[in-house]
């Protein structure tokens, strides 16, 4: 039988009505658009999804062209009957595969827009996660690299060479510097800031234990000061430290404990120690021209001989420093300081002396009028070099001073020191005339209380060593 293509217009049109209406056709069509939505929740974005649509799609295609037309047939024939068309079976097949098959193309085109619409979605969603996590991992990576720049800067302060010390002084001193560096991006400088505080904890807590040095390296800063070695000479680490937290504390805003630390003859002009706690600091001798000292705290600081020339004092506490004839500053710091100078005349430097010995001196004013005391302290050398173990010995009495007269100043003597066992012939000892405010003075009388004392390894704050002299047990 010949169709022509008016019959088969019209077929295909009577089996889009039927298709409308047929529970198979409505089946045909909300399956796969639930199972697609079913796909979507379980598998979005992975490898089942997409094996699932393109199996799904292939049932699809299946179902239009071999199963559903033979299933559809019987009724269909019979409303073509009613619509007046006599066609074959094989043409009504085709018109029901061709409508399916306009069906199943729609539905997949739709599924396909919207596939593609929710992948760039998700596209769009990886690559800010993405993109977060690099921001993460930026942030996270520059603080790594701070803590090991830190880590490596503290580190190396364990090591045994200057030159090692002084390079992990360097380090840490940069990664606190980065805190005002505004050439540095927000984000490098705010993790900078984080670490500078702890840089400086550091470098403090190094200048004082490297100052804590056996009490036999100790200059004694005497008459002639200029026998006594730059600071940079003795203890290069020690003035670089205090240099690196000065370059640090240009804003006054780090805090800087030099608590007891050794700046005899330290070099530091135009230094930035505003705020600093210099208490019971050694800084005999020490160039502090032009100075930021604002708001620091040289409470029984040992400034014999210091030159303060043009220094900022605005609000310094210099209660209890101790100051001589040479030292030179604003009079708003060292008219609160105390000026008193004492000395060893006799035995002298060098000299053999016996098992116990007498000892003399002066001093230039009423000690014990600005609440001093005087002390002198045995330091027994029993090894040719200075060592950790060498200790101060204080004598069982504190030194009283005589009163001024016309022929000079004030004397001074203590008999019945004792220096070391009746049989350390040839030992050498250190002789210290130690001057003690109040505080450290209990502290004194505390440490003689005890049965078998052993030794005072670092005199006590507010203690400082007004002269010594060596000599030999004969």
């Amino acid at each position: 039988m010949k169709v022509t293509w008016e019959q088969l217009y019209k077929a295909r049109g009577t089996v889009g009505g039927h298709l409308r209406t047929h529970w198979i056709a409505w089946v045909f069509m909300l399956f796969p658009v639930a199972a697609t939505i079913v796909l979507m929740a379980v598998f979005w974005g992975s490898h089942p999804f997409l094996s699932g649509s393109l199996a799904l799609a292939l049932v699809m295609v299946t179902f239009a062209i071999f199963i559903l037309p033979r299933k559809m047939l019987p009724s269909l024939a019979r409303r073509e009957a009613d619509d007046g068309l006599d066609l074959s079976i094989g043409t009504l097949e085709n018109a029901i595969r061709g409508v399916l098959i306009q069906v199943v193309g729609g539905i997949l085109l739709i599924m396909t827009v919207f596939v593609a619409y929710m992948e760039m979605v998700e596209s769009q969603e990886r690559v800010e996660i993405a993109q977060q996590q690099l921001d993460q991992q930026a942030t996270l990576t520059l603080k790594e690299q701070y803590a090991q720049r830190f880590n490596n800067g503290a580190g190396g302060l364990k090591e045994t060479s200057t030159e090692a010390k002084i390079a992990a002084i360097a380090q840490l001193e940069q990664v606190a510097a980065d805190a005002m560096n505004e050439s540095i991006p927000d984000d490098e400088r705010a993790t900078a800031t984080r670490y500078r505080e702890p840089a400086v904890r550091v470098i403090s807590a190094y200048a004082r234990s490297a100052s804590r040095v056996p009490v036999s390296e100790i200059p004694s800063y005497g008459n002639d000061p200029e026998q006594t070695p730059l600071l940079g000479f003795r203890l290069p680490e020690v003035q670089f430290a205090v240099e690196a937290l000065s370059r640090i504390n240009q804003d006054g805003q780090v805090p800087l404990d030099l608590t007891q630390v050794d700046l005899i003859r330290a070099q530091l002009p135009d230094a930035h120690l505003a705020r600093a706690v210099l208490t019971g600091a050694r800084m005999q001798g020490a160039d502090l021209t032009k100075a930021d000292l604002t708001k620091a705290v040289l409470r029984g600081a040992d400034l014999r001989g210091a030159g303060l020339d043009g220094a900022i004092v605005t609000d310094v506490n210099c209660s209890g420093a101790l100051i001589d004839d040479r030292t030179s500053g604003p009079a708003e710091c060292l008219g609160s300081a105390t000026k008193i100078t004492g000395s060893i005349t006799s035995p002298k430097y060098g000299t053999t002396v016996p098992h116990v010995v007498t000892l003399q001196g002066e001093t230039v004013a009423d000690v014990e009028a600005f609440g001093f005391q005087l002390w002198v302290a045995v330091v027994p050398h029993p090894a040719a070099t200075p060592s950790d173990d060498d200790r101060y010995y204080p004598h069982r009495q504190a030194v009283l001073a005589g009163e001024p007269s016309d022929s000079g100043p004030p004397q001074w003597s203590l008999e019945g020191v004792t220096l070391g066992q009746p049989d350390e012939v040839g030992m050498r000892f250190d002789l210290a005339l130690v001057l003690a405010d109040g505080k450290a003075t209990k502290v004194i009388e505390g440490y003689l209380s005890q049965p078998n004392p052993p030794g005072m390894k670092f005199l006590p704050v507010g203690a400082v060593v007004l002269d010594k002299v060596a000599v030999t047990r004969g």
